[in-house]
């Protein structure tokens, strides 16, 4: 009876450490291609900087009015009462050039919810 069950048991031991490697190798491809696809995203956003085709801005609200500012050099660079409003006038005047606004702002989501 021994003889019989002491192959079973390692042949099952066996399939499941196999099984385990197979799912820490997809794990472990799905883990670098993601760390390979957030690499390139993060090379692209500091290469957009670098070049000045992406400006990130900074939100003040006043009066009714969101007033954005490039973060890095404080210049005022447009306004509007929406999100639509700043987009276009954003757009109006750097139509070359994308815009991220800083999420953490407080009025930067009263931004984007108006």
């Amino acid at each position: 009876m021994i003889d019989f069950l002491l192959p079973v048991f390692v042949g099952v031991v066996l399939g499941v450490m196999i099984l385990q490697i197979i799912n820490a190798y997809r794990a472990w491809r799905e883990f670098h291609s993601t760390a390979d696809e957030l690499s390139k995203e993060i090379d692209e956003f500091v290469d957009k900087l670098d070049k000045q085709q992406l400006i990130i801005l900074e939100v003040e609200a006043v009066m009714g009015q969101f007033m954005c500012y490039n973060t890095l050099t404080k210049e005022f660079v447009c306004m509007g009462r929406n999100m639509d409003e700043v987009q276009e006038r954003f757009r109006q005047r750097y139509p070359h050039k994308e815009a991220a606004i800083v999420k953490e702002d407080p009025v930067a989501q009263q931004l984007k919810e108006a």
